[in-house]
């Protein structure tokens, strides 16, 4: 197209059709002038192809989020990540007022832990074969769901430590507490009893 003295072509390199459009860009302002070869919705073959991009992280992504909850439910890991927490209260619990109750909470240790190691074994397997599937439909998903888990695990890694903080800081206060209930009985006692000449 001609204006002028001005020759406008489309942006594609060594492209001599004629041009039906200028772009307005993808995420920010382009101008560049395209033809029907090389557009895809009113966008010139880069901002298109940019576009087309974003779109494929975004189906793997929501892919990726849906594929972790139907493994939860499937492997059901939840419940037996619940079962197992239930087990290991058990055993803080029980075991913290000594005696036989000692043995329960052991055994309740254990009990969780082989629950928590069939859950995650079952996750396991359930997850391998369903990336096997997508990847089938979905080139290079196995890779890019791999890197998606890491950068989750991460995620929940700092949210799990805070709460461990968290619950860490209600234990030392409690304890800190109880000790502070016995030394102050301790000394109320001792006081009484320096008082009657004891």
């Amino acid at each position: 197209m001609e204006t002028g003295n001005m020759i406008i072509a489309c942006a594609f390199e060594s492209c001599t059709n004629p041009v039906i459009g200028q772009c307005p860009g993808y995420k920010s302002s382009c101008g560049r002038f395209y033809c029907a070869a090389h557009s895809t919705d009113n966008l010139c073959s880069e901002c298109a192809s940019l576009k087309a991009q974003d779109d494929l992280v975004t189906d793997y992504m929501e892919t990726a989020a849906r594929l972790d909850k139907h493994i939860d439910k499937e492997s059901g890991s939840i419940v037996l990540a619940i079962i197992g927490f239930a087990g290991i209260c058990f055993f803080v619990v029980k075991g913290a007022f000594g005696g036989y109750l000692v043995i329960g909470g052991s055994i309740g240790l254990i009990i969780a832990l082989l629950v928590i190691l069939i859950g995650r074994r079952k996750r396991f397997v359930v997850e391998r074969a369903r990336v096997s599937e997508i990847n089938q439909e979905k080139p290079d998903f196995a890779e890019f769901y791999k890197a998606w888990k890491a950068e989750k695990n991460k995620e929940e890694l700092k949210k799990g430590l805070a709460i461990a903080g968290m619950v860490t800081a209600g234990v030392i206060a409690a304890a800190f507490s109880e000790g502070q209930r016995k030394r102050e009985t301790r000394q109320a006692v001792d006081e009484e009893l320096r008082r009657h000449g004891l």
